[in-house]
């Protein structure tokens, strides 16, 4: 890499790669907020949910869920569904805040 000058300021080859970098994993950084805020709304709609199979049913419709236990991220939060007979239990837990949903026969 070559260093550069623009509008008179010399640029260091290395200075533009670390720049990009940084602008790289900013752009990164607000995507993974992007999503997270995203399925914060999306998982809001359990605020009105009362029962197991309430909860079940929208779980269908809006939600990722394979297995009885489901694990994956969603930007820099950890996200634990339990998805079984008696019980029904989204938490996400990210370094910002704490949601858990629970719903139990």
């Amino acid at each position: 890499m070559r260093d550069q000058e623009i509008n008179g300021v010399k640029i260091l080859s290395g200075d533009i790669h670390s720049f990009n970098q940084m602008e790289a994993m900013f752009k990164i950084e607000q995507q993974n907020k992007s999503k997270f805020e995203d399925f914060k709304t999306r998982i809001k709609e359990f605020e009105t949910v009362s029962t197991i199979e309430e909860a079940k049913t929208l779980a269908e419709k809006i939600l990722p869920i394979a297995n009885e236990k489901n694990i994956f991220r969603i930007g820099s939060a950890k996200c634990t569904i339990i998805n079984n007979d008696d019980i029904f239990r989204i938490c996400v837990d990210s370094p910002e805040e704490f949601i858990a949903y629970d719903f139990a026969k």
